[in-house]
């Protein structure tokens, strides 16, 4: 990711972060990748290492309250950070994020 927020997408196209303009509705839709969607959680296992966060900033975010990681943008995995969403799955030592693809 470019210090503007521009994340630089596969096949040329650009993702801007956080706003998802690429998105047909803020609510419901999914952000695709070569006909796939990618959905992340994180579970009740989450005892606050923050190591998601840490991993992938920009999928991740600690909840102030509770101290315990939160994912961004309701789940929903952006364009051109697929990559940083599957290398952030391991990285949590409880296993509480679990990830999603779908066609």
């Amino acid at each position: 990711m470019q210090r503007d927020g521009t994340v630089f997408a596969p096949k040329g196209r650009v993702c801007l972060f956080p706003s998802f303009q690429h998105r047909r509705d803020r609510s419901g839709a999914r952000c695709e990748y070569e006909g796939k969607t990618m959905k992340l959680e994180i579970t009740d296992a989450c005892t606050g290492h923050g190591r998601c966060y840490m991993s992938a900033p920009e999928l991740f975010e600690i909840d102030d309250d509770t101290g315990y990681g939160t994912v961004k943008n309701r789940g929903q995995v952006p364009t051109g950070l697929q990559a940083a969403a599957r290398s952030a799955v391991p990285e949590c030592p409880e296993g509480a994020i679990q990830l999603e693809e779908s066609s």
